[in-house]
C-alpha cells in the first residue's frame, strides 16, 4: 500500500498557496484494508474513506469509464492493480494531477509543474470533455488563478467550445452549476468564470437571459469591448469579498425584473441571504431611492427592518456602488445619514410625555419623518 498527497494541496503548496484540505489517493490496496485500518467509508459503492483522527480523505486510486448521461454517467473500477498514473490521468487539469509521496518526492506524469510555472490552464486527455463539470472547473480555476497570470490554453478552450454544445451540459443545472458559482464568487476575479462560459457558449445553454446581458455593451455608441455586466463584477470584486453582495451585483448587473430574479434565485437554490439582498436591490434599486419622498425613505427603513440591522444597508449600497458608483455613493451617504436620525428618535422621550397607543406610533413617525426630511434639505 503506497499513499500520495494529491490534487489542490500539492497544487496550492507549489503556488505558495495556503492549504486548507489535503486529500490523499491509495494505491495498491483494498477497500477492506483500509476498513480493517479504521477508516470510514464515505458513500456506498464508492472507494473514498476517511481517516479516523485527521478526518482527511483517501480515495483509492481508480479507473473511470464513461457510460451514461452527465456527469454521473461513469462507471469505476478500483483494485491494488490501477496504478498511480492511472489514477491521475482521469483527473481534469494538469496542474491538479500532480502527487507527493510520503518523502516529499513529486510525481506529475502529465507536466503539471511546467504548467504551473509558465502559468497555464490545461487538460490532460480528451477525456476531459467526457465530464461536463470539467467545464465548469475550468471556469472557475481560471477565476480563482488569473490575478496569478494563469490562463487557459488554446488546445483546451477548443475543447470547451466543443463541450459547451453537447446537451449533457444541461444536467449541471441548478446543482453543480451553483456549486461552482458559489466558489467562483469568493475568488479574486469572479467576472472570468461567468466570462469564459459565455465566451465558449456554455452560458448560453446555462442562464440565456445572463448570456445575453453579457454581449450587451455597457454604453451605447462606444467603442468599449467590455460589457455593463463584467464591469460590474468588477468592481463589487474590488469592494468586497462577501458573497451575497457579489451576486447580488450581478444579478443587479443584468435585465432581469423583480420576477425574474426570484425565479432565477430560487432555480439556483442560492442560500437565503443571498436571495434576500438580490431582491432588496431590484425592489429598491438607485434610482426609486434618489426620488424617494421622506415617508419613502421611511418605508424603505422599517419594512426591511434596516433600523434594527444597519449592515443590511450597508451591503445593500455596495450593490449600489457596483451598479452605479457615483449615485450608489451619494445615495448611500443619504440613507446612512437618514438611519442615524431616525434610530436617534427614542420611543421614551414620547412615553414620558404620557403618549401611548396608537398616539405614540403617530408621534413617532411623525418625527421620524421630520429628521429624515432635514436631512434631505441639507444636502
Amino acid at each position: 500500500m503506497n499513499i500520495y498527497l494529491v490534487g489542490g494541496a500539492v497544487r496550492d503548496t507549489l503556488l505558495g498557496l495556503p492549504v486548507y484540505e489535503r486529500d490523499y489517493v491509495v494505491v495498491g490496496a483494498k477497500a477492506t484494508e483500509l476498513q480493517a485500518l479504521g477508516y470510514t467509508q464515505l458513500e456506498p459503492n464508492f472507494p473514498v474513506f476517511q481517516h479516523p483522527e485527521t478526518g482527511c480523505e483517501y480515495a483509492l486510486a481508480r479507473r473511470e469509464t464513461k457510460t451514461g448521461y452527465g456527469y454521473k454517467g461513469f462507471s469505476i473500477e478500483v483494485g491494488p492493480d490501477v496504478t498511480l498514473e492511472e489514477d491521475l490521468a482521469r483527473r481534469d487539469l494538469t496542474i491538479n494531477a500532480i502527487a507527493q509521496d510520503k518523502n516529499g518526492h513529486l510525481i506529475d506524469p502529465f507536466h503539471g509543474q511546467a504548467d504551473i510555472k509558465i502559468r497555464r490552464l490545461r487538460h490532460i486527455t480528451p477525456a476531459f470533455q467526457e465530464d461536463p463539470v470539467r467545464l465548469l472547473r475550468l471556469a472557475r480555476f481560471a477565476a480563482r488563478f488569473r490575478s496569478l497570470g494563469f490562463r487557459v490554453t488554446h488546445e483546451t478552450y477548443a475543447l470547451v467550445k466543443l463541450m459547451a454544445s453537447h446537451p449533457e451540459l444541461v444536467s449541471l443545472f441548478p446543482t453543480r452549476f451553483t456549486i461552482e458559482m458559489t466558489k467562483a464568487l469568493a475568488t479574486d476575479d469572479p467576472w472570468c468564470f461567468f466570462d469564459l462560459l459565455q465566451r465558449c457558449g456554455a452560458l448560453t445553454k446555462l442562464l440565456p437571459t445572463i448570456a445575453n446581458d453579457l454581449e450587451t455593451p455597457p454604453i451605447p455608441h462606444t467603442n468599449s469591448s467590455v460589457t455593463f455586466l463584467t464591469t460590474v463584477m468588477q468592481r463589487v470584486a474590488a469592494l468586497t469579498t462577501d458573497s451575497k453582495i457579489r451576486f447580488a451585483a450581478f444579478i443587479g448587473g443584468t435585465a432581469a425584473n423583480s420576477s425574474a430574479t426570484r425565479t432565477l434565485c430560487r432555480d439556483l437554490k442560492v442560500e437565503k441571504s443571498w436571495y434576500d439582498l438580490a431582491i432588496l436591490n431590484q425592489t429598491w434599486p438607485i434610482h426609486k431611492v434618489m426620488q424617494a419622498t421622506p415617508d419613502k425613505i421611511l418605508e424603505l427603513l422599517k419594512t426591511q427592518r434596516l433600523l434594527n440591522h444597519p449592515e443590511k444597508l450597508e451591503s445593500l449600497i455596495q450593490v449600489w456602488i457596483a451598479l452605479d458608483p457615483v449615485s450608489g455613493s451619494t445615495v448611500g451617504n443619504r440613507l446612512r445619514m437618514a438611519l442615524e436620525a431616525v434610530r436617534q428618535v427614542k420611543a421614551a422621550t414620547f412615553i414620558s410625555q404620557g403618549l401611548t397607543g396608537a398616539a405614540l406610533g403617530q408621534a413617532l413617525s411623525k418625527q421620524r419623518l421630520k429628521v429624515i426630511s432635514d436631512i434631505l434639505k441639507s444636502l
